[in-house]
């Protein structure tokens, strides 16, 4: 099950890694510093916004229904990129989404990795849980080195939700205790 819940993380990370591409994709279609630290930040409202929300679907829906709920509310707002031709309105719909989102996803997995570890390897079960979140941050080298700017940022994006959704996925096979 931790093994299972690790890729998962790794998966799910992913798309937080990609989306802090989304400034640049922005910056391509015009937007101004303003505008996009405007749109950035609506992620960050909604997720603090919905956090008690959070917070009741991990104790009354469950880790595993909270955790792919999350992944296929990501997935879902960073297909929606690919409907964002301009710095308006659906750009902030889709990152507040985004934000929610992750919402349920990181801290669903964290709340399901704790209950998973034995408590006398919690501290050391959270590290290696913790850098399997933290390897994705290596998409934004990556996607700068095989050339992917301005538009072309737009379907790697897109791209990066099949692999949020298959998160979701894998969450459903952990067994039930």
């Amino acid at each position: 099950p931790f093994c299972y819940l690790t890729l998962s993380h790794f998966l799910g990370a992913l798309g937080y890694s990609s989306m802090l591409l989304l400034p640049l994709y922005l910056d391509h279609l015009g937007g101004s510093r303003a505008e996009i630290g405007a749109v950035k930040s609506s992620a960050h409202l909604a997720g603090l916004l919905t956090r008690p929300l959070v917070g009741w679907c991990l104790d009354h829906l469950g880790r595993r229904r909270s955790l792919v709920l999350g992944g296929l509310l990501t997935a879902l707002s960073l297909a929606s990129v690919g409907l964002i031709t301009t710095v308006g309105p659906l750009a902030y719909g889709v990152r507040a989404l985004f934000g929610a989102a992750e919402g349920f996803l990181f801290t669903g997995y964290f709340a399901f990795a704790s209950d998973l570890i034995p408590s006398e390897r919690r501290t050391e079960g959270l590290a290696l849980f913790g850098v399997a979140g933290l390897l994705p941050l290596l998409v934004n080298p990556i996607s700068d080195v095989l050339g992917f700017e301005g538009a072309s940022l737009r379907p790697f994006i897109m791209g990066v939700s099949g692999l949020v959704a298959l998160s979701a996925l894998l969450v459903l096979m952990i067994p039930r205790e």
